[in-house]
């Protein structure tokens, strides 16, 4: 399952939390939701800070999305790792206007 919300949003951009799993057939309803909000004319940025899982075709939308100017921010280990051991280099910024960017940083201790 993956959830979906809107965590942040301004007159040019919008900010989805993602949660769960990007697989199965929440790679096309990721799809969907991210085209919606891109028809908007607004940037896109995509909070993966809560995303468990990500099966072949969720890296392949996620790789499509980026070359299309979408921000994905809040990459876990596993996620960077995940995009590096797939050739991916760089996909995931790890900076973020969310809510979740104080709790990433006590975590690191800075």
């Amino acid at each position: 399952m993956l959830k979906i919300t809107v965590a942040d949003k301004d007159e040019t951009s919008v900010t989805l939390k993602l949660e769960g799993r990007i697989a199965g057939r929440w790679v096309d309803e990721l799809r969907k939701e991210c085209d919606l909000c891109r028809d908007k004319g607004k940037q896109l940025i995509l909070d993966l800070s809560g995303v468990s899982f990500v099966d072949d075709a969720g890296i392949k939308v996620l790789k499509t999305l980026a070359g299309r100017q979408v921000t994905l921010t809040n990459c876990s280990l596993f996620l960077s790792e995940l995009f590096k051991n797939n050739e991916i280099p760089n996909l995931c910024q790890n900076f973020s206007k969310s809510k979740t960017e104080p709790d990433r940083v006590q975590r690191n201790g800075k």
